[in-house]
């Protein structure tokens, strides 16, 4: 996607005020940063925010070096989040960027630098893919902002607010005192978009402050630093919501009816009164914590029934604006899972289908959808196929021509082609080759994580009868990310017989062939620094 951009992006990135540009997702973030005056930028890859690191890989020795402007590719998102740092007790704006999956690896830090608050804005970019388009297992981000009492932006469907959100979210997080985060959906991070460009700020270059003891996360002030995030940082960040006017809401005559939903569901919900000829108010939540509890209390006080359109599981959003009904004494009948998918990216189609059986109108969509109670995302089906007699091949994930994983995976299915008796317990990791559990190789083994593959068949080889060999697959990238800590050096610590193989890519290959140091050209770099030593 990036490469689109090559012959232009330098040109782009440097557009003044009121200049106007065709942009993808990452030139549009990485314009959007400039424009805040970022002095940092970290990331580790994952899609749909891949292609920003890749970006900014192409550009940091030329735009961001001219302007001053630090930028790394993290070996992991743990590394990327303590990065944050910086704008502990400086007043300095960075951001960091990694997908949702990546929390669980970045949560230790990111829950260390909010502990701590910051001084300088501080944007924590994530690849919100609830609809498993770019990975694995589904999650939201969400319940990490609850769970560490993080503001969470989330834009519509439109790259332009998508940048107003990311540069009021520096505001935010400086008003506030927090980090934020600024959710970049799959099907926003992929448009491209016409969009009015800013003047860059460059950042100011700073004596480094002494780290405030205050704000180093020891007791006791880890106590009054977790008082401050709830009685001033929080209540700080509402107000800030409110008096922006990031929320929205969408009047309409119909008073006694209301709908309550988030981010990009918010245009679907508009598109889908056309198809059941039936409207309402929409309140639209682009902060989705803290929640402003006067503008939902506002919302629902002449309302009978109210709708919440809400993506995913859990439903942090309903639970909450349920609890807020109940303190305020309003008499609104609230409805949501009972009429929206509990799991699956929240689609056209279901939306239609839930504001249908909610307005109690009839529809025809050629869709057949099940009830939302056991919907599955994939349980979809249009009729127009049905009645054409169409049959739609299934087409599998396969591997890229000249990938290492063919040809390896082809020599292991002949070995046991040959060697019927031998018994092989497989052990998979987060990469291409975990296609490897599907047809035409069918090495199931369960897929446990970043950098666990090895790891996770520690105790289950030990304790069968039946003698499996273990053979643990796992990519270069993989390898540097957690693989060498989580399951190589746990395998030396604990006397584990277990092959390993490492798919040598030269590159991060499955987000897109960001570097790592399996890379030529950062191997030629450790080797200079190696040889200088020397002399």
């Amino acid at each position: 996607m990036v490469a689109l951009y090559d012959r232009e992006i330098d040109k782009h990135l440097l557009l003044g005020d009121g200049k106007e540009y065709f942009g993808n997702g990452a030139l549009v973030i990485l314009k959007s940063l400039l424009e805040s005056g970022i002095s940092y930028f970290t990331s580790y890859p994952g899609s749909p925010t891949a292609t920003v690191t890749s970006l900014v890989d192409r550009v940091k020795g030329t735009v961001l070096k001219d302007l001053g402007i630090y930028a790394d590719e993290s070996t992991n998102e743990a590394a990327a989040a303590a990065t944050l740092r910086a704008s502990i007790s400086n007043p300095v704006r960075g951001a960091v960027a990694f997908k949702v999956v990546g929390f669980n690896v970045a949560a230790d830090a990111v829950a260390h630098v909010t502990a701590s608050g910051v001084t300088g804005g501080a944007l924590i970019l994530v690849g919100e893919d609830y609809g498993c388009n770019n990975t694995i297992i589904a999650e939201k981000t969400l319940p990490f902002a609850y769970k560490s009492g993080l503001p969470i932006m989330d834009p519509g469907a439109s790259l332009q607010h998508l940048t107003d959100l990311i540069q009021d979210g520096f505001t935010l997080s400086e008003y506030s005192g927090s980090p934020v985060i600024v959710l970049v959906r799959s099907r926003v991070g992929y448009m491209s978009q016409v969009i009015r460009a800013k003047d860059n700020k460059i950042p100011e270059r700073i004596r480094i402050k002494e780290e405030i003891l205050e704000k180093l996360p020891f007791p006791p002030h880890t106590l009054i630093q977790e008082a401050e995030k709830y009685n001033l940082r929080l209540p700080r960040a509402a107000e800030f919501v409110k008096n922006t006017g990031i929320n929205k809401i969408y009047h309409h005559p119909n008073k006694g009816v209301g709908i309550i939903t988030h981010g990009i569901l918010t245009n679907i919900v508009l598109e889908a009164f056309t198809s059941i000829d039936r409207a309402c108010s929409v309140y639209s939540l682009h902060c989705l914590y803290p929640i402003v509890e006067t503008e939902v209390a506002e919302f629902l006080a002449d309302k009978e029934s109210v709708l919440i359109v809400e993506e995913g599981m859990p439903n942090l959003l309903e639970k909450e604006i349920r609890a807020i009904a109940q303190a305020n004494g309003l008499t609104a009948k609230i409805s949501g899972k009972d009429f929206i998918p509990k799991a699956g990216e929240v689609s056209y189609e279901t939306v239609v289908y839930g504001l249908s059986k909610f307005f109690g109108v009839p529809v025809d969509i050629n869709v057949q959808i099940p009830d939302p109670s056991t919907l599955r995302s994939f349980d979809i089906t249009h009729d127009s196929e049905q009645r054409a007699g169409l049959v739609i091949p299934e087409r599998r994930p396969t591997f890229c021509t000249g990938c290492p994983e063919r040809p390896i995976f082809s020599a292991i299915k002949i070995l046991r082609k040959e060697n019927p008796g031998a018994r092989f317990l497989f052990s998979s990791d987060i990469g291409c080759y975990a296609l490897g559990g599907l047809p035409p190789f069918d090495f199931k083994g369960s897929v446990t994580g970043m950098g666990t593959g090895m790891a996770s068949s520690s105790a289950l080889s030990r304790i069968n009868e039946s003698g499996e060999r273990v053979i643990s697959f796992m990519g270069d990238g993989t390898f540097w990310h957690s693989g060498l800590t989580t399951s190589v050096v746990n395998a030396l610590r604990n006397d584990q017989d277990a092959v390993l193989v490492i798919f040598y890519n030269y590159h991060t290959a499955m987000t897109g062939h960001q570097k790592n140091l399996s890379t030529p050209r950062q191997l030629k770099k450790l080797k200079n620094i190696k040889e200088s030593k020397k002399q």
